[in-house]
């Protein structure tokens, strides 16, 4: 079945409760709002755990454990009014309103008010149910069991990160580094109750989760995640496995027609190799975890599966491929696109597949039946903008990414030829408005013959802002919010309206 769906940053919507960034529990409330304009698939960005000070949701902190900035407060248990305004105090009561208003997201600002609330529930549930044995007490010890896989380096690391200042763990030392056994038990014992911590934050997490996805189901709106390609070097997860990256190299991409270059990202290679050795151990974990999270989700930079480009992080800074050969790179991609898709199960994985990608990837693509990307301005040939109705119907076709304006933006940007080209192609005239803009701009996404079509929220709201600018570092990345709550948003008669029109549009082109 043909479907419409959404992309958007967790960070980006909120509701009257929020703490000035979107929670787990305004997702219905998206959904719910989003439904009326025909989308029954929800995209989320990234969102497991990030350093402090840190707002890409593609460097994280672990692969496995939920940002608690995402958490709501009041669905904490032992979370009350009395409780919030004891742990803030006026000061903290003031800045907590001061972020709820704020036209972007206050990364430091949220986590440090929310850690304040958290340890003082923390504390509660401590005296009041750990210490006491209570049921409460018992069913976070079933958690720990069983998410120990990751959980317990998880938590480890972040107690281990906190001592050190939040140093990076390969500035700890030596023992705590190398992961020396009697230094690792010593630190169990002496950081109990932060593990502890850590252990019941997570807990709430997947209850909170659990909440969300049975509200969605309710609405009949599907879920998509995106599964970043590596964790950052400073990771809970480099620290634990650190024979399967490889800590010399930083990752990247090779020059082309946006960057003359190539990127270097600062990220950790795999070590595909030994990797491999381990059956693929922690590669599976992933899978299984975004099984286990979403209905959907998009594996990011696919073509890295198959050859990673690498650079020295000192000495000679000339990039290269870390596996040469088609034949090699087919038989490592093709094998990992089948774990994912066999792991994840029921989940549907989709690949990111943007920027120079061999053939023989489309070709692995094409042969384990898995969706990739068609992204409207960049499919050309010979100069001509292909035709929607006529991309594979195993794909997903959209008009831009989280790191790319939104087509309310990017059609001003485009080459007047292009421009030109798109207006005949679409039935535009030139001198059109806006609304005549974006009923023909959806028309011809939602025509694709694709299984999925994902519109940015900034376009289905009519918004020019950008999530990210790629190659770049500064307050308008991965800040973005909406303009409104989400309960003013569905109660706003233009925008009502809006999505009314879409919602036909939608059902027009057949999808659901």
């Amino acid at each position: 079945m043909r479907k419409a769906g959404t992309t958007l940053g967790l960070f980006s919507i909120y509701s009257e409760r929020s703490w000035g960034i979107g929670e787990l529990g305004d997702i219905p409330l998206a959904a719910r709002w989003l439904k009326t304009a025909g989308q029954s698939v929800l995209q989320v960005l990234p969102v497991f755990e990030m350093p402090r000070g840190e707002s890409s949701p593609y460097g994280a902190l672990s692969a496995f454990a939920i940002d608690p900035i995402y958490l709501a407060m009041s669905a904490v248990n032992g979370v009350d009014d009395k409780l919030i305004r004891s742990a803030l105090g006026p000061e903290g009561l003031d800045k907590l309103s001061l972020v709820k208003g704020a036209k972007r997201v206050d990364y430091v600002a949220v986590r440090a008010l929310k850690e304040k609330v958290l340890e003082a529930a923390f504390v509660r549930f401590v005296e009041n149910e750990w210490a006491c044995c209570t049921h409460e007490a018992a069913l976070l010890e079933q958690f720990s069991l069983r998410e120990a896989h990751w959980l317990e380096d998880y938590a480890l690391f972040m107690a281990l990160r906190s001592e050190n200042g939040e140093r990076a763990w390969s500035d700890w030392p030596d023992a705590l580094r190398n992961r020396d056994p009697a230094a690792l038990a010593a630190a169990r014992l002496a950081h109990a109750r932060s593990i502890l911590k850590r252990t019941w934050i997570q807990m709430h997490a997947a209850r909170q989760w659990e909440s969300m996805r049975t509200a969605l189901a309710h609405e009949g709106v599907s879920l998509m995640g995106d599964l970043p390609f590596v964790v950052t070097r400073d990771s809970a997860d480099v620290w634990s496995h650190a024979e399967e990256f490889h800590q010399q190299l930083s990752l990247g991409v090779p020059p082309d027609a946006f960057s003359a270059d190539g990127q270097d990202w600062g990220l950790p290679p795999y070590d595909m190799p030994e990797m491999m050795l381990t059956g693929w151990r922690w590669m599976r974990a992933r899978a299984r975890r975004m099984g286990q999270l979403f209905d959907a989700f998009r594996v990011d930079h696919l073509v890295g599966y198959f050859r990673q480009w690498v650079r020295e992080r000192e000495g000679e800074r000339r990039g290269y491929f870390d596996n040469d050969g088609d034949e090699a790179q087919v038989r490592r991609g093709s094998e990992l696109i089948e774990l994912f898709v066999n792991e994840a199960k029921p989940s549907i994985v989709i690949a990111e597949d943007l920027g120079v990608i061999p053939q023989f990837v489309r070709e692995a693509l094409a042969k384990s039946n898995t969706p990739g990307y068609k992204v409207l301005p960049w499919e050309q040939e010979d100069g001509q903008f292909r035709e929607p109705r006529e991309f594979p119907e195993v794909s997903v076709v959209t008009w831009s990414t989280h790191d790319t304006p939104p087509i309310t933006a990017w059609f001003d940007a485009l080459e007047p030829w292009e421009q030109t080209q798109l207006r005949e192609k679409m039935g535009l005239a030139e001198n059109a408005d806006d609304q005549e803009k974006m009923v023909k701009w959806l028309t011809w996404l939602y025509g694709a013959r694709s299984e999925l079509a994902l519109t940015l929220v900034q376009e289905l709201v009519g918004l020019r802002d950008r999530i990210n600018t790629p190659g770049t570092v500064g307050p308008d990345n991965w800040t973005f919010r909406l303009p409104w709550a989400l309960e003013t948003a569905a109660a706003d008669p233009s925008l009502g309206t809006r999505f009314e029109m879409i919602r036909g549009l939608v059902q027009h082109a057949a999808r659901a």
